[in-house]
């Protein structure tokens, strides 16, 4: 997986991972390489995953002008590959955990109201809140707002629902969009908040939390800031 092509490896680290989906695990790696690194001038992330007999081998790492910064880069690209808590992260959106992803057909079986808890792959209490749009710069944004009491405490920070918000982008906003709702948005932004506030107003003391995608072939592509 590589923005530019031909994919080079300039610089790389392996690790090996538990059987399970490469196209899910290569897009969230490649995410939290490039959060990491996004600060390295001209660095490319390329991340290739190859299923062996037992094992998802990961090669992480990509383009790299500056060979200088060889050794600093491979220690963050070690870090990030081998941190426990992202590994876990990764697998269970990749379906390798007792949280996978449902999938669509199941989550489109009854209509969700807003009372109605969403089921999410770190099995916090989710509520749907509401939907927005606006047409920024960019284009056009459907917001789908969430009710997350649970983040922000006990330790439970971003990382830690990052795979519930793509797991919502997937299951709950695409299935609505289709051409009978209307015009297709540039973005979808999903959003978790510990409580309902109102949209644009600041709330200093209530954790949200914010992601972005654009829509490809139904699946959510996380959009950089």
């Amino acid at each position: 997986m590589a923005r530019h092509l031909p994919a080079r490896f300039d610089v790389s680290v392996v690790s090996d991972l538990p059987l399970c989906d490469a196209g899910r695990l290569a897009r969230q790696v490649r995410q939290d390489m490039w959060r990491a690194l996004q600060r390295v001038r001209g660095f490319s992330p390329v991340v290739r995953v190859e299923r062996l007999e037992d094992v998802m081998r990961v090669t992480a790492g990509g383009r790299l002008p500056r060979s200088s910064q060889s050794a600093w880069v491979s220690e963050r690209l070690d870090a990030v590959l081998n941190d426990p808590r992202k590994r876990d992260r990764w697998l269970c959106w990749a379906g390798a955990c007792k949280h996978s992803v449902h999938v669509f057909a199941m989550m489109l079986a009854l209509p969700v109201f807003a009372s109605e808890p969403l089921d999410v792959p770190s099995g916090q209490p989710v509520t749907f809140h509401e939907m927005l749009w606006d047409r920024p710069g960019n284009g056009l944004v459907y917001r789908f707002r969430f009710v997350t009491p649970e983040i922000g405490q006990d330790g439970r920070e971003y990382e830690d629902v990052e795979i519930d918000m793509h797991h919502l982008c997937e299951t709950f906003a695409i299935p609505r969009l289709s051409p009978d709702v209307g015009p297709q948005p540039n973005q979808i932004v999903i959003s978790f908040s510990q409580e309902e506030t109102e949209f644009g107003v600041a709330t200093e003391d209530v954790t949200q939390f914010f992601e972005a995608y654009r829509v490809e072939d139904e699946t959510c592509i996380l959009e950089f800031f």
